[in-house]
């Protein structure tokens, strides 16, 4: 899976008086990237994009209001100061029915989450994740209803870092959960989370660059193994046999293109090939 590193800022959009099928990421660099992040609770009276940006080294909330056919946009007045950030996801994360936000911030800089007072004004909540965050997924992980928060950790100046995985406490206060998924020596730059073997949890697939793809399967609580599955090339997840199941569409890099189908307990196998 390619690394954003060219990328300077991510979008996040969605109606926020429907529940989402899925959330669009775009992030804008030296190439155009497309990234669905799978249903969150998305709540509140307007259309909301956030981005974090590199622009004159800040990032920036704008609101876009107005009809989809023809949207209008207005800048905020409100400035966050740029941080390296990969990535941003959003999500109700204290429960109070609007969108805040998690940047995932590279380098020496702290992730940190960001929350809503409503009205699309953002305070720092004071919490310092991980730093060299990347990849960041926000949904219920240990099943107690509120959103949990999933970060993938890029190598910076040859020093990688594991991937985090923080838990909610249903006011919006993580804890590291201190698990160790054995990925301290790759460079994760991508995370998905969806479930993988149908047992109704949300288990994740981090993409790793320069090498495969691999999934974690979550017991359910929250803790994650590894499933021993990876999958090489940009794996993008979707039911694309209608059954109900994830399955994988893959693009292999200067090899072509194919598809691997779950048999509902996250067994693959491959039913179509393009080169």
């Amino acid at each position: 899976m390619d690394p954003v590193r060219g990328g300077r800022y991510l979008e996040g959009m969605g109606d926020i008086e429907k529940e989402l099928s899925e959330v669009t990421v775009l992030c804008v660099g030296k190439e155009r990237r497309m990234q669905t992040i799978h249903p969150q609770r998305v709540l509140g009276h307007a259309l909301i994009c956030l981005c974090a940006c590199a622009l004159a080294g800040t990032a920036s909330f704008a609101l876009l209001g107005g009809e989809m056919a023809a949207p209008s946009f207005t800048r905020s007045s409100q400035d966050l100061p740029f941080l390296m950030t990969r990535q941003v996801a959003l999500g109700d994360l204290d429960e109070d029915g609007d969108l805040d936000a998690v940047f995932a911030n590279m380098g020496t800089n702290d992730s940190l989450v960001w929350l809503n007072n409503g009205t699309g004004r953002f305070s720092d909540s004071g919490q310092k994740l991980t730093r060299q965050g990347h990849g960041v997924a926000v949904r219920d992980l240990d099943g107690d209803g509120d959103r949990d928060i999933f970060i993938a950790c890029a190598e910076y100046n040859d020093h990688p870092l594991p991937s985090r995985i923080y838990l909610n406490d249903g006011n919006g206060q993580f804890s590291d959960s201190g698990q160790n998924l054995g990925d301290g020596a790759k460079s994760g730059v991508e995370v998905a989370l969806f479930d993988v073997d149908g047992d109704r949890d949300l288990d994740a697939m981090v993409g790793y660059y320069p090498d495969e793809s691999k999934i974690y399967r979550n017991d359910g609580h929250g803790r994650f193994s590894d499933s021993r599955i990876a999958v090489s090339g940009m794996p993008f997840p979707a039911d694309l046999n209608r059954d109900g199941f994830i399955d994988f569409f893959i693009k292999d890099l200067g090899r072509g293109y194919q598809t691997l189908v779950n048999d509902g307990k996250g067994h693959f196998k491959k039913r179509w090939s393009l080169n």
